[in-house]
């Protein structure tokens, strides 16, 4: 009976951060899959039997050390535990390689070592005699003890071994236990607990995401856990003058140095605003400063834009210390518990993985214990769901900052950048707090900038017409323009166009006029577009399809004087000789006016000049070696800007311009290749999704030799489809924007590479500028996410009379020039060529959560027989739908594969399968005609076998919910992590056979209840076969 007694009082619950450490070595969550431990690896010159002495009386002293945790609701302190015998490995006769080797090797060894929480101990001590030199190799889960109870128990230590056991260790009069109580029982049910949990709750819509960092790998699933160290000192000169500096100024060390990362973080963010989880200690408030266990929460800190932009540092310390000490001023209510309610409020796990711990104690003195044990050789710490933990401390009156992080997420490189950027701010804070202190750019950065845009081409100036003017002189008789059975020669369409020229000439039409083109499919169109240019006026294209309120628009918005209409080629047009003489036509003049969707309905007229459009022209007829024998098929839209090019990039070099009649007519297109023999193909890249199919890859097509591809994402299967039917054929990515003159960037597409998330954007066009910009319009450093912006000479001269909407995204830089914002994300990879990550306005947030796009567009079209796909919300943004072009397609294995691709909370909840997507006249996919069918408002959908209402009652009880649909997502219901192991032990407890996992891919009521009869029937099926 006693023994039960006493059996229950070393029996509690655990702290918020010990169940996160246990929760975390679940290898199903995010970063997770590991303990929280740390390593260390002294050279010394103690004792092995003494200090093994020493140990054991430090483990009867300190009930911590005798602790194990038997699930996530419950630890233990045993009474007696078998006397802890230290490992010791002894080698030599060893020369210099083979005893670093074994060092490695057995810290390595040490680094890796797994403890299971209810088996004793929790802690490894090992001695590696190396020839003459001794190692002391300590870990610990941190489960049981923090920093400060490493530094207690070599405290403790020391001053037995030196007394050879004599000393009298002070009597604890208090233990974890009362933590332990008092966290959990005690200040829960205060009233500040209400409070500060009420503040937190009303923040929670406006805290932010965790730093973006660059990523490692592309891979979501990391293999192994690897932590790397880097450390950075601050020369205690350095350091003393940083301390004299903050003196009077109502600042902490910690704050200052804290300020320092933040920045620093927010240089190598996507995200500018971010939350840095910092850890405190409780030590202190609850009067435990000689007990080891593990008193470490957390506090959840916003960095918003105003807190690393002030004009002084100082100014900027100030306002992280503000936003820290709100934290820290309702701390009662944990870091985890927030989290916690941020993902029940977001519908997803969340979790905050950068982290900042920082040692600055008043008192050093409990530091420099450890020293003690030996010189510090190395060390490490790693905590599941943290990729980085920035940890700050003060040794031999230098300060030392430590990074420790998951190498499969951040790249080595990078965390080298960080730290010298850190120290070269504390330096420029040790002279004064006074001055605006800048992240100090990379120069290795720079000069890849610089490199990167170096695009300098001597091109001669030329305007639309000159080049046109000189095959017009040169052959003249060859064919220019075919259409079906019509064709004009270069005299016939310079001459048919001087007719153009001279009636509008009559009218008193010329430079600065702006002339509309009812546009069809026919070589009149293009007659009357060289008429009007001949003139100096300047051309806007008018989709003879578009709607009547939307020509009118156009019309009124560009004060168009005339719009010409199509006309018919007759015999009698073409026996007359009609002639116009040459203008001068001023390089720098509009050229024309295209029309672009607008965000807020009405279109916007972007205006191009004559130097902007040939520098683009000049560029890719360079890059295709484009020439009079050439032939170019005419797919686009001559109201869109990729017809530009077919017009003049033909007409420029002399070569044929077979316009099709009919552009989303697959067996027509394929006609045409075929029978004109065609060259050069020039469209957006859905048109092959209904071309490839019909064409047998047996009977290539040889003709062609290069293909370009532009205003839509290409499918990375893409490529090899081509090359299967296009041998011949150089394929290039072509991007950019209308509002910088067609093109600007460019990517020849050899071999699509594994890691691809989609086909690189690439190199800027000669004459031109690709940068990616953060929201101050700095360059981003690579691998980290901005916007993508243009410079040089194909910036458009703005929309055309629309001055707020021209200032917004055409502006002066003072150091990159005149610049146009694309609203495109993008980043500079490593390789030196630019990504495009989708729209900025593209990105989607499910329940606060940002999600791009592209990611799962990317990871669907990796499927074999996708061809495109395109994500959407649904109606009430809650949810995600997936619309896929595809044909013949196993469904439940292209569901499965995103399940093994995609984090949970990316998962579509609706996917919609289609033969084919419906396309805009531009040969784009419209995205406005993809619609999820609507579904009838239902009620909560009620429990319908047994296994459901059992089912249903244990999460009504788990979640504390009165009633919950079958069909709702566990999170979204209000689960978390601690609530998911809870339910998950409930139903092992009563028999059944379900892990964490499970749940993540069966989160409903109703697949969950599937999977459990499934595997109950499996489990009865293997019994009745006398089996169990």
């Amino acid at each position: 009976m006693e023994d039960s007694k006493k059996e229950n009082k070393n029996r509690f619950g655990l702290s918020d951060i010990q169940k996160a450490y246990y929760l975390g070595k679940n290898k199903n969550f995010i970063f997770g899959g590991t303990s929280a431990q740390i390593t260390y690896a002294f050279l010394t010159e103690l004792d092995p039997k003494k200090f093994e002495l020493a140990l054991n009386q430090v483990i009867k002293h300190q009930p911590m050390m005798r602790a194990i945790i038997l699930n996530s609701e419950t630890q233990e302190i045993l009474e007696q535990v078998p006397y802890y015998k230290i490992k010791i490995q002894q080698y030599t006769n060893l020369n210099v390689k083979e005893e670093k080797k074994i060092f490695e090797r057995s810290y390595k060894e040490a680094c890796e070592k797994t403890f299971i929480s209810n088996k004793w101990p929790l802690f490894a001590f090992e001695y590696l005699v190396l020839n003459e030199q001794k190692y002391l190799l300590v870990s610990f889960d941190l489960l049981i003890a923090d920093g400060s109870s490493l530094m207690i128990l070599a405290k403790e230590i020391t001053q037995l071994y030196s007394s050879n056991g004599q000393f009298k260790l002070p009597v604890l009069n208090k233990t974890y236990i009362d933590y332990i109580q008092e966290h959990l029982f005690g200040n829960k049910q205060k009233k500040k607990y209400e409070r500060d949990k009420k503040y937190w709750i009303s923040k929670i819509p406006f805290i932010p995401d965790a730093p973006e960092l660059p990523k490692q790998m592309k891979n979501k699933n990391i293999k192994q856990w690897h932590m790397r160290r880097e450390i950075l000192c601050i020369k205690s000169t350095t350091w003393g003058k940083i301390k004299e500096n903050i003196k009077g100024q109502n600042i902490s060390k910690t704050a200052l140095v804290l300020t320092a990362y933040a920045k620093v973080l927010r240089y190598w963010s996507s995200n500018k605003e971010f939350t840095i989880n910092v850890t405190v200690t409780e030590r202190s408030k609850y009067k435990m400063e000689n007990i080891i266990g593990d008193f470490t929460q957390t506090l959840l800190l916003p960095v918003y834009k105003k807190c690393c932009e002030s004009e002084k540092f100082i100014d900027d310390v100030k306002g992280i210390m503000k936003g820290f000490m709100n934290s820290y001023l309702h701390s009662e209510f944990h870091g985890v518990e927030v989290i916690r309610e941020l993902s029940a409020y977001r519908g997803t796990p969340i979790i905050m993985p950068v982290v900042f711990t920082s040692m600055l104690f008043k008192d050093d003195s409990l530091y420099s214990s450890i020293n003690k044990l030996g010189k510090i050789v190395k060390s490490i710490s790693r905590t599941p769901q943290v990729i980085l933990d920035c940890q700050v401390e003060e040794n031999n009156g230098m300060l030392q900052i430590t990074f420790d992080y998951l190498d499969h997420e951040i790249k080595p490189d990078i965390i080298k950048k960080m730290s010298n950027q850190m120290k070269k701010i504390l330096i420029q804070s040790s002279e004064s707090l006074e001055n605006y202190i800048e992240v100090p750019i990379d120069e290795k950065e720079i000069i890849k900038w610089q490199n990167f845009n170096n695009t300098k081409e001597n091109y001669k100036d030329k305007n639309l017409l000159d080049l046109f003017y000189e095959s017009v002189d040169s052959h003249p008789n060859k064919k220019a323009i075919t259409f079906i059975d019509k064709h004009l020669t270069y005299k016939e369409l310079d001459m048919l166009s001087n007719k153009v020229a001279k009636t509008l000439d009559n009218e008193d039409i010329g430079y600065g006029d702006f002339i509309g083109v009812e546009t069809q499919r026919d070589i009149s169109t293009i007659v009357n577009i060289l008429g009007i240019l001949k003139t100096g006026a300047a051309y806007i294209p008018i989709n003879k399809m578009f709607p009547e309120k939307r020509k009118l628009f156009i019309i009124e918005k560009c004060n168009i004087k005339k719009t010409l209409k199509p006309f018919e080629l007759s015999t009698e047009i073409l026996n007359k000789n009609y002639s116009f003489p040459k203008k001068n036509i001023p390089i720098d003049i509009t050229a024309y006016v295209i029309f672009t969707s607008g965000s807020t309905g009405d279109p916007k007229g972007v205006s191009v000049t004559h130097a902007a459009a040939m520098n683009t022209i000049l560029s890719i007829n360079k890059i295709n070696q484009i020439n009079l024998n050439d032939k170019t098929i005419g797919i686009s839209s001559f109201a869109f800007d990729l017809s530009v090019y077919d017009i003049f990039g033909t007409l420029n070099a002399g070569a044929e311009l077979i316009i099709a009649n009919e552009m989303n007519n697959p067996e027509k297109l394929i006609e045409i290749l075929k029978k004109q023999n065609i060259t050069i193909w020039n469209s957006v890249p859905s048109v092959f999704a209904m071309l490839l199919p019909l064409i047998n890859t047996e009977s290539k097509i040889q003709s062609v030799r290069s293909i370009m591809m532009s205003g839509d994402w290409i499918p990375l299967s893409l490529p090899e489809q081509l090359n299967s039917v296009f041998p011949n054929a150089k394929l290039y990515s072509l991007g950019g924007a209308t509002e910088a003159s067609i093109w600007s960037i460019y990517y020849p597409i050899d071999k699509v590479k594994d890691n691809w998330r989609s086909v690189p954007y690439g190199y800027p066009l000669p004459n031109q500028r690709i940068y990616v910009l953060d929201k101050n319009e700095e360059l981003c450093p690579t691998s980290v996410k901005g916007e993508i912006c243009i410079g040089g000479i194909g910036v458009a001269e703005g929309y055309i009379n629309d001055k707020d909407r021209t200032n917004k995204s055409f502006v002066y830089n003072s150091k990159l020039g005149r610049i146009y914002h694309t609203g495109d994300y993008g980043i500079m990879e490593p390789e030196g060529y630019i990504s495009i990550l989708g729209r900025m306005d593209d990105q989607i947030k499910i329940r606060g959560y940002r999600i791009e796009k592209g990611d799962i567009e990317s990871c669907a079209e990796k499927y074999p027989k996708v061809n495109k796909a395109v994500v959407k919300v649904n109606k009430s943004k809650t949810s995600i739908v997936l619309f896929v072009e595809a044909s013949d397609i196993d469904k439940i294995d292209f569901q499965n594969k995103l399940k093994e691709q995609l984090p949970e909370y990316m998962l579509p909840a609706e996917i919609i399968f289609m033969k084919t997507f419906p396309i805009t006249s531009n040969g784009k996919i419209d995205k406005t005609q993809l619609k999820a069918p609507e579904k009838k408002v239902d009620t909560q959908k009620k429990p319908k076998t047994e296994m459901e209402q059992y089912l249903y009652e244990l999460w009504c009880k788990i979640l504390e919910r009165n009633v919950i649909s079958t069909d709702e997502n566990f999170i979204s219901a209000g689960g978390d992590s601690l609530k998911a192991a809870q339910l998950i032990s409930t139903l092992q407890k009563e028999g059944h056979s379900i892990t964490i996992a499970d749940l993540y891919q069966h989160n409903t009521i109703e697949t969950a209840a599937i999977l459990l009869t499934k595997k109950n029937k499996e489990l009865s099926k293997y019994d009745d076969h006398g089996i169990i």
